[in-house]
């Protein structure tokens, strides 16, 4: 059985280190002064695919028991979903245009 899981946990795996990376480049650019919505927008972006990539593989590697309440995996799933969803997923096409006009 762990033959089967490691390639996709590995191929999820590669996507936390990108997201992480960005994260802290956009806290660095705050921590200075500096224009940061760009990057804190697509390391959000990059976070919450790779989320719901893992939380996608975590239900179908439980199949049915996946969908069911008793187990953590399902509410993971709807809660990376809302993140999407009420964060906005996709960055705003108007930030840069903002970020300029006030310097951020």
């Amino acid at each position: 059985m762990g033959m089967v899981l490691a390639p996709p946990l590995a191929d999820r795996a590669m996507h936390i280190e990108p997201a992480r990376r960005l994260t802290h480049y956009a806290a660095w650019l705050i921590d200075n002064g500096l224009p940061f919505n760009r990057h804190a927008s697509r390391a959000k972006t990059l976070a919450t695919d790779a989320a719901m990539k893992m939380a996608i593989d975590a239900v179908q590697i439980f199949g049915g028991y996946g969908y069911m309440r008793d187990y953590p995996v399902e509410s993971i799933m709807r809660d990376v979903k809302i993140n999407q969803i009420i964060g906005g997923h996709e960055p705003d096409p108007a930030a840069d245009t903002r970020a300029r006009a006030t310097g951020r």
